[in-house]
């Protein structure tokens, strides 16, 4: 990323940072005001794998969401991931899609961890692509 805030956030002693569906909340002051967020870049610096679902970045009464679109883990061990990440906007349009399961047997599912891309009937618009459909606490798709 060419401009931003670097930040560097040790582990917080007595506190499991990164725990599964849980969020952590971290603050980062700067000199500079980069504006709006577009992406926010992760370096990681053990081998631990990690997988980001979204960030939230808040600015004032601004929020930006980036979203991990691949799927991909984060770790040093580039056998397990990548040693570096780059979470983006997708836009600044909302889409709500309803989804109906097909009601039969063996139809629904929890653990299938999709993803959608959305495309535009005009060419030139392009795609976009969400982040895993996961409503956290609501068993998806069952």
């Amino acid at each position: 990323l060419s401009s931003g805030i670097n930040a560097e956030w040790p582990l917080r002693p007595g506190k499991n940072d990164f725990q599964l569906g849980a969020t952590d909340n971290f603050a980062a002051e700067s000199d500079i005001d980069i504006g709006k967020v577009n992406c926010v870049e992760i370096e990681a610096e053990s081998d631990d794998a990690w997988m980001v679902d979204y960030i939230t970045v808040t600015a004032g009464s601004e929020k930006t969401y980036v979203y991990n679109t691949e799927g991909s883990y984060l770790s040093s061990d580039t056998s397990e991931g990548k040693d570096k990440m780059s979470f983006c906007k997708q836009g600044d349009a909302t889409y709500v899609l309803a989804i109906t399961t097909k009601d039969e047997n063996h139809a629904g599912t929890d653990n299938i961890h999709a993803r959608l891309t959305i495309s535009s009937t005009k060419s030139r618009k392009g795609n976009t692509t969400t982040g895993i459909l996961d409503n956290k606490g609501k068993d998806d798709f069952i």
